[in-house]
């Protein structure tokens, strides 16, 4: 039995939570997926949410690149053995939030399987302008980054393959 619980929100031993606070729960139910036991239901409840909610606001506020990436490590705490495998079943998530400009715009986080290595990630977070493309071939992909000429990624190439 899954033994989650945050506050008063707890699983209620079916892959779903409820708000122990309450006088009995609805087993019928299923607004809020457990992030221990049902992980993949909980992120994509909670990616549907990051991809159509801009702002936020009560207790906490933020964005829809908020939303994902607490749900994220929420998910990394709570099935830390297999949250990879189910990151990679979601595939990608595009993430709303508001620029300086109050322009709507879309924070793009790829989770593609087993073919997206260390080495391209750490391209793509140490070159400036930089974007993953994955190609589907067969049952894996296959990764390129490219980024904008003088970037100087083969010299880091060559730094993160030592």
């Amino acid at each position: 039995m899954c033994d989650f619980q945050h506050g008063t929100i707890e699983c209620r031993g079916d892959g779903y939570c409820w708000d122990a606070d309450c006088d009995g729960f609805d087993p019928n139910d299923h607004s809020l997926p457990c992030p221990a036991c049902n992980t993949k239901a909980w992120l994509e409840q909670r990616k549907e949410e990051a991809e159509t909610c801009i702002s936020f606001s009560g207790i906490d506020s933020g964005t829809g690149v908020d939303i994902w990436e607490s749900a994220v490590r929420v998910a990394q705490r709570e099935y830390p053995e297999g949250v990879e495998a189910v990151l990679r079943e979601i595939g990608e998530v595009n993430a709303l939030y508001e620029d300086d400009q109050g322009e709507t715009q879309t924070k793009r986080f790829v989770y593609p399987g087993p073919g997206m290595s260390v080495l391209a990630e750490s391209l793509l977070s140490q070159t400036p302008g930089a974007v993953p493309m994955i190609f589907a071939v067969g049952p894996s992909f296959n990764e390129c980054v490219i980024a904008q000429s003088g970037t100087g990624m083969s010299g880091q190439f060559d730094k993160l393959a030592k």
